[in-house]
């Protein structure tokens, strides 16, 4: 009985790295296809915030302070972002579901103090705000995804270095026993019946 137990344990435990090593593999898939756009968005970003920074203080060299402190004012609402999760091999993914007031306009009473400059500073800001949104999923689906496959790479390893072998040498003691037995049984036998061959 125990040797059919280590030997129906064994074969769960190859199943088990089977399925891991295909959820690895398709974790792996996707964690690739997305380190592309995820490069290619961080460039962008890093570029439109150079464009944003040098806007700015173009602004704050010409127009000063006082010339962009009104501004903060206009926006007419807050920037609201809906959240969604969607799941893969059991790793929540975040998805950006929906995305409020970051195309509001500016509100119609403004001071004349504001210029042109700030205005193009504003639209910058905004840009890169966007672009930061549809970065944010990304990288934490990036990292969601590298814990995941390291956990599964982990316990890969834990059932082909530490479980399986422990059950082979198990499964191989156990049958070495019961030859030994079955020797001694067998030994006995002749024994026995050498006696009675003897009696007769």
């Amino acid at each position: 009985m125990n040797l059919l137990s280590r030997k129906s344990q064994l074969g769960l435990a190859g199943e088990g790295v089977e399925l891991l090593k295909h959820k690895r593999e398709a974790l792996m898939s996707q964690f690739m296809e997305l380190i592309k756009p995820l490069v290619e968005k961080r460039n962008q970003l890093h570029d439109k915030m150079l464009h944003a920074y040098y806007c700015m203080n173009t602004s704050r060299s010409i127009d000063g302070w006082e010339g962009l402190d009104p501004a903060t004012f206009l926006q007419d609402k807050k920037v609201r972002v809906d959240i969604k999760k969607e799941l893969n091999w059991g790793v929540e993914i975040p998805k950006i579901d929906d995305i409020e007031g970051l195309d509001s306009q500016f509100k119609e009473t403004y001071s004349p103090a504001i210029t042109l400059r700030i205005f193009e500073t504003k639209d910058r800001f905004k840009n890169v705000l966007s672009d930061i949104l549809e970065l944010a999923p990304l990288e934490a689906s990036l990292k969601r995804l590298g814990s995941e496959i390291r956990k599964t790479t982990r316990r890969i390893n834990a059932l082909e270095e530490m479980l399986m072998p422990r059950l082979r040498n198990e499964i191989r003691f156990i049958r070495s026993t019961l030859e030994e037995r079955e020797r001694e049984d067998n030994f006995r036998l002749r024994r026995i019946k050498n006696k009675k061959e003897q009696n007769k």
